[in-house]
This record gives structure tokens, sequence and C-alpha cells, in this order.
């Protein structure tokens, strides 16, 4: 089979790390050959027997996904989403190397994966790490593991929650990656930093739900699995912010169903970002941080027999309405709402109104 240069490198690509998932190997070619088809040269290789694709996985026959190198290929993209110098697989204790220009001079990255309990290990085998010109990632379990670790040159951090990516911002430059940015872009990525770093409430109007599908492993097979979330979606200016449904409600006992959500649209709702894909020009957040909050600033009000407060409208139905005030949210019944005799409340209601 003749090869393109695309297909030779993806093929040079699953070669060098075993697997790729799908959305890395495009992202990767890419930023070479941006015209490419790649649902086109892909199909071509799975044809001619060359690759084959496992739900999302790319590979060769009989080559399985090393999880550590996926989660350093995605780290390497969230960093570098448009030009890589040069990558490699990395060298023990390292799971990547690569490398891409940083204030005017090319930078080495390397991705450490770090096992709980293995911190004083990789801090011993960095100690005389060459430190100029060089910055170590370390991917972590948990963002309590950022105090175990140290080492002589630059370094940041790196976890998941939700599966989602959490970069430690205090150490990532983003000067780099904010430079074109207008005035509002700027200013929309300034109050997403500023939720994500310090928990603070964000504003927007749900445009819509969303059914995101995402690459999982298994805990009990260690296989990659592709599984669909619902998503409610807040566009403020141009970022896309995904709120999974377990984080819409703020407990079991307050959740509603499904189908709840495609009524949402238009709702304005709060929330906190705890997730950012910069390259992607994506987060995800928190509907349910956000309700902790307002409960607690709503609780602390002293009681007043006659006071009102303002219900911010989510959902209507025909003969129920979900509404929201204070943190807490409740479902009204038409008698609740009026006196008179109301046959649809969808015609006097509507989500996003007061």
């Amino acid at each position: 089979m003749l090869l393109s240069k695309p297909q030779k490198e993806l093929l040079e690509l699953t070669r060098q790390y075993g697997a790729l998932r799908s959305e890395q190997a495009e992202k990767l070619l890419r930023q070479k050959y941006s015209g490419l088809n790649f649902n086109t040269i892909v199909h071509q290789m799975e044809c001619g027997g060359l690759l084959q694709n496992e739900q999302g996985i790319l590979c060769e026959s009989g080559r399985s996904a090393d999880p550590d190198i996926l989660l350093a290929i995605d780290i390497m993209l969230l960093m570098e989403p448009k030009h890589i110098e040069m990558m490699q697989k990395g060298t023990r204790p390292f799971a990547l190397t690569f490398f891409r220009q940083r204030k005017e001079k090319l930078w080495r990255y390397d991705v450490c994966i770090a096992a709980p309990g293995r911190e004083p290990v990789l801090c011993a085998m960095l100690e005389d790490i060459r430190h100029k010109y060089r910055m170590v990632v370390f991917v972590l379990d948990s963002p309590e593991q950022r105090t175990k670790l140290a080492v002589p040159c630059e370094h940041c951090f790196a976890w998941k929650e939700k599966r989602t990516i959490i970069m430690d911002f205090e150490k990532l430059d983003l000067t780099e990656l904010d430079k074109d940015l207008s005035e509002e872009q700027r200013k929309e990525w300034n109050a997403i930093y500023a939720s994500y770093r310090s928990g603070s409430i964000l504003t927007g109007r749900i445009a819509g739900m969303d059914t995101t599908a995402v690459t999982l492993r298994n805990p009990e097979t260690g296989e990659p699995e592709r599984k669909e979330i619902n998503c409610l979606v807040v566009i403020g200016y141009r970022v896309k912010v995904l709120i999974p449904e377990q984080e819409i409600w703020f407990d079991e006992n307050t959740k509603r169903p499904s189908h709840v959500l495609r009524s949402m649209a238009g709702a304005v709702i709060d929330y906190v970002i705890n997730g950012i894909d910069r390259e992607g020009e994506c987060c995800t957040a928190s509907r349910r941080m956000a309700l902790a909050i307002r409960r607690r600033s709503f609780l602390r009000l002293t009681p007043e027999s006659g006071r009102k407060v303002t219900a911010s409208i989510l959902a209507v139905g025909r003969t129920h309405l979900l509404c929201s005030v204070g943190g807490f949210d409740m479902t009204l019944s038409q008698r609740d709402l009026s006196y008179a005799m109301i046959a649809d409340l969808r015609e006097r209601y509507r989500p996003g109104e007061s």
C-alpha cells in the first residue's frame, strides 16, 4: 500500500507510542498538515490492515494502549496545541518528553506520572536533573501530592478530577496561549481563571443540552471504552462551558430526571469552573458547588416574616415549574403560582425569567 506523508507519520506515531486516541492523532497531524482529511486516511489504513480502530483507539494489530502515555499526550496537547517542535517516548521516570518554544527559547518538557507513595523516590531520581530551559510536569492522583514533590528545575502539576485534566495554572505560563486574544476573549478567560483558582461563582444562560462522548478506562478490565454523559452547555462569549449531569443538582435527594435538562434552555444559572481545556476553548463546571455557596449566604440572612425573595425559573412543564432561590431548587405546581386556573404553565412562564 502506497502511503501519503500523513499516513506514514501516523503509522510511526502508533509504532512509537503503542496506541493513540483518534482525537490525539488528529491534533498531532493537523499541526503539520492543516488541510488533511483525517477520517479518510485512517479509513484507508484500516482497509489496508495497517491500523485498527478499537473504540476510538488507533493501534497496530496486537498492540494495546498505555494509559500513562495517553494521559501524557493529553497534557502535552493542552500545554502546546499549535506547534510541538519534537516529541518522543520518555526515559524513566518520564512517560513523555516534548519540546516547545517558550520565552523565545526552545524548552524541554518532561511528563512524569507520580503514583502515590513514590514522591520521595522521584525527588531522589531528579535531584541532579539539568534545570536550564527545562520543565517537569508531574501528573498526580490528587492535588495533595504537590507538597511532596520538589525538583531543582521549573515544574508544574496536573491531575484529573471527574475525568477532566486540571492544570496548576499558578505555574503554567499562559502568556503564550493568551497573546492573540481579543479584549472580550481576554475578559472571558480571566473570569474563568479566577473562578477556577478561587472558586468564585460565574453566572450564564444555558444554551442547551449536549451529550458528550468520553473515553474511560473500565475499572474491571482496564480496557478503554466510550461512554456518553449528558451536559448543560453555557456559552458566554466564545468559551463552551460543560456542566455534567452529576454536577447539576445539589445532591441525590434534589436530583431531577434527565428529561428535565432538555427544558432548561434559556435558564440563567450559577456555576464554578473546575476544569479547563485551554486548547479546545472549553471548560467544565459545577453548579453543585455554586449552589452550596449560595445556600451558605442565604442561610446567614435573618429570617423576616413577609420578606420577598427572587426565584429564577429553570424549567417549565405543563403543570409544574422548577425554580431556584438562594441555592435551593424547588418544584411549584399551578396552585402555588396563581389563584386562577392556568391550563398550561408554558404559556405564561419561560426559563430565565424571575
